[in-house]
């Protein structure tokens, strides 16, 4: 009985510290989710709200010893079982490495086309549940509660912003005399 009370009284710990880290995370690695928006046209609440639930804010095992922030694997090659492979986490070099992996992952979905520029991360997250990756039926919901708790929709205003900016052509300027 006090073991369990010990695992409940860390796994409690453990999400408390996790809740209280998100701030700093996001403050973090907001830039990187911005310049993925940019080049990818994806929200940037979507990437960041993804990596925030999949590394527990930076906090996770996996997060810290592969700068793996979306618990991504991959295939290697094993004569253990019959399939010649076993999946296992990704390493990369960087925490930004492993965005930038996710976002060509997504990029490389059949819906990312008809979604690109979207700025609505609900969509992604249905859309990108669909392909399978992730088994949790509560997937989208939290993920979508961490965008709402901490306003990360803020940042996908920029994407919208730059995509009504008129486009100035610079050979249809006329200098100017003073």
């Amino acid at each position: 009985m006090r073991l369990l009370i010990t695992i409940l009284l860390l796994l409690l710990t453990s999400a408390i510290w996790a809740q209280r880290d998100i701030p700093a995370y996001i403050m973090q690695y907001d830039s990187v989710a911005l310049n993925i928006m940019q080049t990818y046209g994806m929200p940037a609440s979507f990437v960041l709200a993804v990596a925030i639930h999949e590394s527990a804010a930076g906090t996770s095992k996996v997060s810290q010893e592969r700068c793996n922030h979306f618990g991504m694997k991959g295939k290697k090659p094993s004569a253990k079982n019959k399939s010649n492979y076993v999946f296992k986490y990704i390493d990369f070099e960087t925490a930004e490495a492993s965005y930038y992996h996710f976002a060509n992952l997504v990029s490389s979905k059949k819906f990312y086309e008809s979604l690109k520029g979207e700025t609505d991360p609900l969509k992604w997250l249905k859309a990108l549940k669909r392909t399978g990756y992730a088994a949790s039926s509560k997937w989208v919901g939290r993920i979508n509660n961490i965008i709402q708790k901490h306003n990360l929709t803020e940042m996908d205003k920029l994407l919208k912003a730059e995509a009504q900016q008129p486009t100035i052509q610079c050979d249809s300027l006329q200098p100017t005399t003073h």
